[in-house]
Order: structure tokens, then sequence, then C-alpha cells
């Protein structure tokens, strides 16, 4: 378990200090010592400190980096046409959301950059958007009774279901923001702020099994637009998926 070198205690007994990797902070460990939490490090491993002598910090069936006292059973099985609540939540946000979405990209083929907020939706990821509103709002725009309660992501075991399942506008859209950064550059489409989640949108999609041709396109053309670049400038550190992809192509 790794250690970050300012992990330390304060004057005042607190710990502070950064620990490398995603998601992971500087904790006292209940005994003696400042420790890193859980979490996926700079070499995409997932490592750290748990609470309980017999908890141990794993990736789980669905990728996440978490801790755990004994092993996960096998899921319950589930009705064929089942579709996971989150993942219907982002069905709802795409149906109701990307109509807008897409009269915007519509705007920017003459200039301008991004400015509405909907990165959540169109490039969803393992991680829910920190900024990713909870619950309709006067002024948001599309179908209220959609919109739903909650924050959405995906994940290995949820991610054919959401490409069986969302409206076809989530491919046009994605296809249409290709063409607009190939056309005047991913700097001029996106603001920084925007970087990372879409390098977490590659990274994670580049390692689900039996994408659609569709989406292989999409990510080819993230990457050789530079979105791996620009996401790490904005905290995005790559995992292992970008190495081991079963797709060649989109190998790092």
């Amino acid at each position: 378990m790794d250690q970050a070198v300012d992990c330390v205690f304060s004057n005042d007994g607190t710990c502070v200090g950064q620990c490398p990797g995603f998601d992971r902070t500087c904790q006292f460990d209940g005994d003696s010592a400042c420790v890193c939490t859980c979490g996926v490090d700079d070499q995409g491993q997932c490592t750290g400190w748990c609470p309980g002598a017999d908890s141990t910090c794993f990736f789980d069936s669905n990728q996440q980096c978490r801790c755990a006292r004994a092993r996960v059973g096998a899921e319950e099985k589930k009705e064929p046409n089942y579709i996971n609540p989150t993942i219907q939540l982002l069905v709802n946000r795409q149906t109701g959301q990307l109509p807008g979405v897409r009269r915007e990209l519509n705007s920017l083929q003459e200039g301008g950059q991004k400015q509405e907020h909907w990165i959540w939706w169109v490039f969803p990821g393992t991680q829910e958007g920190r900024a990713e509103p909870s619950h309709w709002r006067t002024g948001m725009g599309g179908d209220r009774n959609l919109y739903g309660v909650g924050k959405t992501k995906v994940t290995l075991d949820t991610a054919q279901q959401l490409l069986n399942n969302a409206p076809v506008e989530w491919r046009l859209a994605l296809e249409q923001i290709c063409r607009l950064i190939t056309n005047r550059g991913y700097q001029a489409i996106f603001p920084w702020q925007d970087w990372g989640r879409i390098a977490w949108f590659y990274d994670f999609w580049c390692s689900v099994p039996n994408l659609p041709q569709w989406m292989i396109d999409v990510l080819l053309c993230l990457k050789n637009e530079g979105a791996l670049k620009y996401g790490v400038r904005q905290g995005y550190t790559p995992t292992i998926n970008i190495y081991t992809s079963p797709y060649k192509v989109l190998q790092v």
C-alpha cells in the first residue's frame, strides 16, 4: 500500500496532504498513521488503506475500486428486459436533453465554444458528475417528467444496456461532435472544464467488449483529435484500459 510523502500529521494533529491517483484522500488510519485511502493510483492500480483488519482494496465486477471485507457473491439474476435504474435514469436524461444539445452543436458549426451543461449525458463514465444536477429545475429545458432524481454513471456490467436503450440522439450527438472537433479543433469546441470528463469517457469505453462500429469510430476520432492529451492537463490519469483495449486501433 502506497503512502504520499506529504500525507502527514499537521500541527493540530489532523492528517493533511495529497495522495497520488484519482479520488483518494489523506486520512488517519485509526491507529497511529496518516494513510492514503483506497483508490486508483497513478499507474491505474486499485490500492490504498481500507478500514478494518479483514478489509481489502480491489476492483469489483463493475471495475470500481473499493473496500470490502468479503468476496462479493454472484449478482442476482435479472429478467431479460431488466434495465439498471441508473441506466434508465441516464436514458431519461438523454431523451430529455439531447435534442437541445444537438441544437447547440449545430450552432457551433459557425463558431463559438460549448456553453450549455450536458457533458455527463453525452460522455457518461464510471464516475458521477460532480456538477451534474440531481433533479430537474427551472431553466434546464427538456421534459421534466423524464428527468428523474439522482446522478448517472455507467459500468462494465451496464454499458451494453446503455448501448441497447439510449436514444438515437446520443449516437448522432457524438458523431456531430467528431465532425466539429475535426473541422474546428478540440479546444475550439470544448472548454477546459470538460477535458478530463471526455478523457475518462475514452478510457472506459475503449475497454467495453462488443462495441458497435459507430462507437469505435467515435473513440478513434477522440483519440486522433487529442482528447487524452487535453485530459491529462485537467487531472486525467491513464489506466490499463487504454493499453489493453480489445480494439487495437484504440490502444495507446
